[in-house]
């Protein structure tokens, strides 16, 4: 009875220290900093990662630059500027080609460049206001999205012309107006972002997210997301599409998450206004998402869908904002263009959470950005109380529990 009061204590005591370790958050160690800044033309946006040169392509418009600067991740510095079509917004690398995609707005074109020579092999007549860029390595595509024509091309990578449009149904007053578009890769789908294409004043805004299949070349679903959604990225792991928009007042929801499997929302996540691009960090499970407000590049940890950190550019380093990012999977280190003339190469993890507000959607997400030990070290303490309990009971624990006699 003696051995049966104290191994129930004990018992009850494991078992209060792994439940209450379960809740305990894990400290992050290392933290965000800027380790260099590459000087541009000037007003550098998009971003894109070649993999196979180690290199960063960055769309430069402002002051009729009209180019892409190519930056080397090895010195951190602009090793070409690749003259292309008026107002380039947005790259995309197409790794089977080893080619970069430029967007350019202005003359309704997209360039094609060889990272071999970084020059361009070909000039593709798209739509009106090509902005957005996707590259599908299934099908060896590009996709364009055209904002001022509500439709997405769809540029063959093997002979680099248009093998169809696509047609966004009109969701605002002025059309849709298809800005960011982000590949599944799972799915074979294509998500668009319809952020309205209207000039002047909207009273009512676009505010849907258009899916197509990629085997079907038309829209097979829309998503219902905050207004004037404009950037999003594919989480890989979670197999999610994280939406941003660029609305610049008090948005109600400024990053929408949707599952592909339902193409249903599950989460809403309320930053700061004005959105400009997204990215996914694979090896840390986050997405970034930049803001033109105040330089601030907020951290989202996919398995909470929580901001758990973010790193302001603006108050530090005198930029004007944070647009353009893009992971380097081969160095760790993202690359944040300011819209203005730098760009940034920060490296490190997230070091303190953030007090920024989350919303569940239909479905209830935590807010918590803590970090719960894991299944595998709880089991393993339970098996420790079982081989506790087992030996106790045995004949050699019976005598080791005997009580001492004089």
């Amino acid at each position: 009875m003696r051995f049966a009061g104290r191994a129930a204590v004990v018992l009850t005591v494991l078992l209060l220290l792994v439940f209450a370790s379960a809740e305990v958050p894990l400290a992050r160690a290392a933290s965000m900093t800027v380790v260099a800044s590459v000087t541009v033309h000037g007003g550098p946006g998009g971003l894109a990662y070649d993999s196979a040169k180690g290199e960063i392509f960055v769309a430069d418009s402002a002051y009729d630059a009209n180019s892409v600067a190519v930056i080397s991740d090895a010195t951190n510095t602009v090793v070409a500027n690749v003259s292309v079509g008026s107002d380039p917004v947005q790259v995309a690398y197409d790794s089977s080609k080893g080619e970069v995609f430029a967007s350019n707005y202005g003359s309704n074109t997209v360039s094609v460049i060889s990272d071999n020579t970084n020059a361009v092999v070909a000039t593709v007549e798209v739509g009106s206001g090509p902005a957005g860029l996707a590259y599908d390595s299934a099908k060896g595509e590009i996709f364009v999205s055209n904002h001022g024509s509500n439709t997405v091309s769809v540029i063959s990578d093997s002979t680099n012309t248009v093998v169809t449009n696509v047609t966004i149904a009109s969701s605002g007053t002025g059309g849709s107006g298809p800005a960011g578009i982000a590949y599944d890769p799972t799915k074979g789908e294509l998500y668009v972002a319809d952020s309205d294409s209207c000039n002047g004043y909207c009273p009512i805004s676009s505010n849907t997210v258009s899916v197509i299949s990629d085997s079907e070349n038309k829209v097979v679903a829309n998503v219902t997301v905050g207004e004037w959604p404009s950037t999003m990225a594919y989480d890989a792991a979670r197999d999610e599409m994280f939406v941003g928009t660029n609305y610049g007042g008090a948005a109600p929801n400024n990053v929408t998450v949707i599952s592909d499997a339902t193409n249903t929302v599950v989460a809403n996540l309320v930053l700061g206004p004005t959105l400009y691009n997204m990215a996914y960090d694979p090896a840390s499970g986050e997405v970034l998402a930049t803001t033109g407000v105040g330089a601030v590049v907020y951290m989202i940890s996919d398995s909470t869908n929580a901001v758990i950190g973010n790193l302001t550019l603006g108050g530090v380093y005198g930029t004007g904002g944070a647009d353009g990012v893009a992971y380097d999977s081969g160095k760790g280190e993202l690359f944040v263009s300011d819209g203005s003339s730098e760009v940034f190469v920060v490296s490190g993890s997230v070091a303190s959470s953030t007090a920024t507000e989350v919303t569940s959607a239909p479905s209830t997400t935590s807010a918590a950005s803590s970090t719960s030990l894991p299944v595998s070290y709880i089991v393993l303490l339970l098996v420790q109380i079982g081989v506790i309990l087992a030996v106790a009971r045995s004949p050699l624990g019976r005598k080791r529990n005997k009580p001492l006699t004089k």
